[in-house]
């Protein structure tokens, strides 16, 4: 997990398929016992918002 967050931390313009690769790769990790995929949709929806990308209901 760590090393998947300093990877995103070092990516400068975040373009939409940066963010769903992110999202594969959380999912993947399931890093929470219970709720993985919700959270999971919360931060991408979050971040295609910070990056000005519309989000998509995945």
């Amino acid at each position: 997990m760590k090393l998947l967050l300093d990877e995103y931390h070092q990516v400068i313009v975040k373009r939409l398929e940066y963010l769903i690769d992110f999202y594969v790769q959380f999912e993947h990790i399931r890093p929470f016992q219970d709720g993985n995929g919700r959270v999971g949709r919360l931060l991408f929806f979050k971040e295609c918002l910070n990056h000005s990308i519309v989000p998509f209901v995945i």
